[in-house]
């Protein structure tokens, strides 16, 4: 796997083992920049690897990640 950015579109490309590349842009808003970070929006990440799921439990503020 790998992670890079792509400058012009603004976009993150992750490729994934196989090969297969998938992009998170800032205008989609499935990505943000700030701080000279990308993060990535988790709902359009699993999205995209919907074998990846994740819950957030706002009273303890405990974010759970799993894949199935």
């Amino acid at each position: 796997s790998d992670i890079t950015w792509d400058a012009k579109n603004k976009k993150v490309l992750l490729t994934n083992g196989a090969g297969k590349a998938f992009g998170f842009t800032l205008a989609s808003k499935e990505a943000i920049s700030k701080d000279y970070e990308t993060l990535i929006e988790l709902g359009a990440f699993a999205k995209k690897f919907p074998a990846f799921t994740w819950s957030y439990n706002a009273s303890t503020k405990q974010l759970k990640l799993s894949v199935k």
